[in-house]
């Protein structure tokens, strides 16, 4: 049936509907705004009786009640180092103040790059500490939406009833949802969640993790031509580890890397040093991460600096390069970090590498320089001794012919 009037509401909420004529009316909403659930529908008598005298009400003044629902998605990723590592999950969503949901509903799409922990710990409870029973409150299915996985979580009747309980007993009390969910490759990884109660328009919210690649380069001291395999490496996730040679990252199995005939390695998968649970973090905030990669050995007969460099990573969509020189050990000038080829993914990051302790580039009394010297030393003394056989040589003809 047609409806006899139609209307939407102005910014102050409010609709007029003028010149109807006497009789009973059946008010419904058909359309709200994302994240308001609708009242359900209302009889309205025009005109209506006076509340306190004889007299009738032409103008009638109705107020539905809307309940806001609201749904939030955050990722915590700050124990997460390598891909394959547990990243959590965490969905909060309102309940809104209702006598009976008819619809609850949560779809959670995973990004491209993002699978579901073979374990699948997912917790799914009130704030309140209401307990909810798998299967019997709710029930958990895959989906697959236009080819993008994920899962649904949807109430039963049963379960609503909890919800709407836990609501009216405290109004604060909402949904949460934990699970885990790491990451398969680099790249920037974003979940959506999706809310559905009633029939109010989805409301969704999104959260990101981010994972980039490491690219070390090294070539011959003031030649980069001269490219140098055969370059050991290890990695490490803070300073005084990578200083004391303890607890070097293991990542895809392999806690260290050598260079290839091109003079190059590669790390793959490592979370961004500023981006931790789903955040932009300056370099000064405790969960900012600076990663640590140090040579172990030089192939013969190349020497270098041993010192470990800080590697800030801030880019999951360019690869970050850092380019290490060594040298022959007859060059006596310090090999150190070549800052002309020091290649940052982006313009527009901040990004830095440094020598720890202090830039090798000015360092003396480094592994390099000191190899250096100690063959110089060696020339030296071989250099006297040939000058004192000779003299011992010509001072026994001088006495031998007198």
């Amino acid at each position: 049936r047609e409806p006899t009037r139609t209307g939407i509401t102005n910014a102050q909420g409010k609709l007029t509907m003028g010149l109807l004529d006497t009789g009973l009316y059946v008010v419904e909403e058909t359309r709200t705004p994302a994240g308001v659930v609708p009242t359900d529908p209302f009889l309205v008598l025009l005109p209506m009786r006076h509340p306190t005298n004889s007299g009738w009400l032409e103008t009638v003044h109705v107020y539905p009640k809307n309940a806001p629902v609201d749904v939030s998605l955050s990722v915590v990723d700050e124990n997460a180092v390598q891909i394959g590592d547990d990243i959590t999950w965490q969905i909060s969503a309102s309940i809104p103040q209702q006598t009976s949901l008819d619809r609850y509903q949560l779809l959670n799409l995973l990004g491209a790059g993002v699978k579901l922990s073979q374990r699948l710990d997912m917790n799914v409870s009130v704030s309140t500490g209401a307990r909810l029973v798998p299967d019997t409150d709710y029930t958990v299915r895959s989906r697959n939406v236009d080819g993008q996985e994920g899962f649904e979580i949807t109430f039963t009747a049963t379960g609503r009833a909890k919800l709407v309980q836990a609501r009216q007993t405290n109004p604060s009390a909402h949904l949460q949802v934990t699970y885990n969910a790491p990451v398969t490759s680099s790249g920037e990884h974003t979940n959506e969640v999706q809310l559905t109660v009633n029939n109010a328009q989805i409301v969704s919210d999104t959260a990101t993790t981010k994972f980039g690649d490491l690219q070390v380069l090294v070539h011959e001291r003031n030649n980069p031509q001269n490219l140098i395999a055969g370059v050991v490496f290890q990695l490490y996730g803070s300073a005084d580890d990578a200083l004391r040679g303890h607890n070097p990252l293991t990542i895809n199995g392999a806690d260290q890397w050598t260079t290839k005939a091109d003079g190059s390695l590669r790390i793959n998968g490592l979370r961004l040093s500023g981006f931790v649970n789903g955040l932009v973090r300056d370099s000064s905030d405790p969960l900012f991460d600076f990663y640590y990669i140090q040579p172990q050995s030089f192939p013969t007969p190349w020497v270098g600096a041993t010192d470990p460099t800080e590697v800030e990573l801030t880019s999951a969509l360019e690869v970050y390069e850092l380019t290490l020189e060594a040298e022959h050990p007859l060059d006596t000038s310090p090999p150190g970090i070549d800052d002309d080829h020091l290649k940052e993914p982006d313009s527009d990051d901040d990004q830095h590498a440094g020598i720890i302790p202090g830039d090798n580039s000015q360092d003396t009394t480094g592994l390099a320089s000191t190899g250096a010297r100690i063959v110089g030393l060696i020339l030296a003394a071989l250099a006297f001794l040939a000058a004192g056989i000779y003299a011992v040589r010509r001072r026994h003809t001088v006495n031998g012919g007198a």
